[in-house]
C-alpha cells in the first residue's frame, strides 16, 4: 500500500476519535444560556430556573443539578425542549430562605458550580408571639418576657434588623417599644408594676398585628397585720362562737392580697393547750370561728400567713358561769341524773353541754365518764356487773363547776 494511503487512514482515525471524544463530554455538548450569577438574590416563592443550550436531541447524558442548603440536599434533572435543557427548582426548595450551593455534575465530575441566596418576602404575613410567665408578683424586679418571631408567607423568619413593635398596657399606661429582629426573634422583658391587675401585650410588625395576650400581676407577699374578735357575750358556756378576723391584709406596695390567701389562727389556752383554726381572705380579710370553752379560760391568739406576714398578739378572756349542780340517784344508786343545768342568766343550758363524772373508790380514781345534756339533764348508769364495789364516790363537773357526792353505798339485794 502506498505510503500516502497510510497517512490518509491515520488522519481519518484521528478525526473519528476526536469527534467521538466531543460527544462524550457534556461540556462540549452544552453551553451556558441562563445560570444565576455568583451571589444572585431571589425572593422566597420566586420561580428559579437554570437553562443550558444543548446540541443533543434529548436530555440523555445532560448534566445533573445538585442543590444543597441548610434544609437538605436535592437533585434536579433537566427537561429538554428545542435544544434547551431546563432545570426548575421544586417549590419546597425555592420557598425556603438561606444560602444555596449548586453544582452541575457530569460523568466526568463537577462542570459548573456557584451559589445564590433566597431572601424572605418583604411582606410580613404572620407574627408568632410567646409570653411567659403568665403571672407575676408586683414590683421587686419581677418580669415577664415577650418574644416575637415574624415570618413571611412560607414561614421564613424575617431578616436581621426588621423592626418589631412590642406593646403593653397596664391600667392607664400604654407602652410601645421597637426592637430589631436578631437571630430570628425580637424580645423584651416587661417588668412588673407596683400595682396588681391585668397586663395586656401584643406585637406589630410590617403592618401585621398579633393576638392579644394577658399577664396577671398578683399582690406581693403580705406584710404584718392586725387581728380582732367579736362575740355575743364573755361567758365560757361551751356554746357561743367567737369570730376571729384580720385587718385588711396588704403587701408592701399597698395592694390587697389575693382572695383565698390562707391565714392560720393559733391559740394558746391558759392550760397550755394549742388550738388552731384557718380562714381564707376575701377582699383582704380572713375570718375564722372558735367555740367558747366550757370552763373559764384565757386565750392568747396570733395569726400567720405561712412564711410571710403575722399579726400582733391578742388576748380573749372567757369568764366562769356559777352553777349549782343538782343531781339525784335512783334504782339502788345505779342511775345518776344530773340537772337541771342552767347557764349564765339562769336559763337552761344549751343541749350538748358537757357533763363529766369522775368515779372514785376509796379516793382512788376508777374512770371518767362524759355525757351531753338534753333539755338540761343528763343520765349516767352504773350496772353492778361493772361496778362491783360496795361504795363509790363521784365528782361531777359542769361548766367549770365541781360537785362532790360523797360516799355512795351499794348493798346487794337478797
Amino acid at each position: 500500500m502506498h505510503k500516502y494511503t497510510y497517512y490518509i487512514l491515520a488522519m481519518a482515525a484521528c478525526i473519528f476519535m476526536l469527534f467521538s471524544f466531543d460527544v462524550l463530554i457534556p461540556a462540549k455538548k452544552t453551553s451556558v444560556n441562563n445560570i444565576p450569577a455568583m451571589g444572585t438574590k431571589f425572593t422566597a416563592g420566586d420561580k428559579i430556573v437554570f437553562k443550558l443550550n444543548s446540541s443533543g436531541e434529548s436530555n440523555e447524558g445532560s448534566p445533573t443539578l445538585v442543590l444543597k442548603s441548610t434544609y437538605g440536599t436535592t437533585v434536579v434533572s433537566a427537561t429538554y425542549n428545542k435544544n434547551v435543557l431546563t432545570y426548575t427548582l421544586p417549590d419546597f426548595f425555592s420557598r425556603k430562605t438561606g444560602l444555596v450551593h449548586w453544582k452541575l455534575i457530569t460523568d466526568e465530575g463537577v462542570w459548573q458550580q456557584g451559589l445564590f441566596y433566597i431572601l424572605p418576602e418583604s411582606k410580613v404575613t404572620h407574627v408568632e408571639n410567646y409570653l411567659g410567665p403568665r403571672s407575676m408578683l408586683t414590683g421587686d424586679r419581677h418580669y415577664t418576657m415577650m418574644v416575637a418571631a415574624p415570618t413571611d408567607a412560607y414561614d421564613n423568619p424575617k431578616p436581621e434588623g426588621t423592626p418589631v413593635a412590642i406593646k403593653s398596657q397596664f391600667l392607664e399606661n400604654i407602652s410601645v417599644t421597637s426592637y430589631p429582629v436578631k437571630d430570628f426573634i425580637a424580645w423584651k422583658r416587661i417588668y412588673s408594676p407596683e400595682k396588681s391587675g391585668k397586663m395586656l401585650t401584643s406585637i406589630a410588625c410590617g403592618g401585621e398585628e398579633s393576638k392579644e395576650t394577658e399577664t396577671d400581676v398578683y399582690p406581693n407577699l403580705p406584710v404584718n397585720f392586725k387581728i380582732g374578735y367579736k362575740r355575743n357575750h364573755k361567758f365560757a358556756d361551751g356554746n357561743q362562737l367567737t369570730t376571729l378576723a384580720t385587718s385588711e391584709i396588704r403587701d408592701k406596695f399597698g395592694n390587697v392580697v389575693a382572695d383565698g390567701t390562707l391565714v392560720l389562727f393559733e391559740i394558746l389556752t391558759n392550760r397550755g393547750k394549742i388550738l388552731k383554726t384557718y380562714g381564707a381572705t376575701i377582699s383582704g380579710v380572713a375570718e375564722a370561728k372558735i367555740l367558747a370553752p366550757e370552763r373559764y379560760d384565757s386565750y392568747k391568739v396570733k395569726a400567720f400567713v405561712n412564711g410571710m406576714g403575722e399579726s400582733s398578739l391578742i388576748k380573749i378572756d372567757y369568764y366562769p358561769i356559777k352553777v349549782d349542780i343538782e343531781y339525784n340517784f335512783s334504782k339502788g344508786n345505779r342511775v345518776l341524773t344530773v340537772g337541771e343545768i342552767n347557764s349564765f342568766m339562769g336559763q337552761m343550758a344549751p343541749d350538748g353541754t358537757l357533763v363529766t363524772i369522775k368515779v372514785l373508790h376509796k379516793s382512788k380514781e376508777i374512770e371518767t365518764l362524759e355525757e351531753f345534756t338534753n333539755k338540761g339533764f343528763t343520765v349516767f348508769k352504773f350496772p353492778k356487773e361493772a361496778y362491783k364495789e360496795k361504795e363509790y364516790e363521784f365528782e361531777i363537773r359542769v361548766l367549770g363547776n365541781l360537785k362532790k357526792t360523797g360516799v355512795i353505798k351499794y348493798v346487794e339485794s337478797k
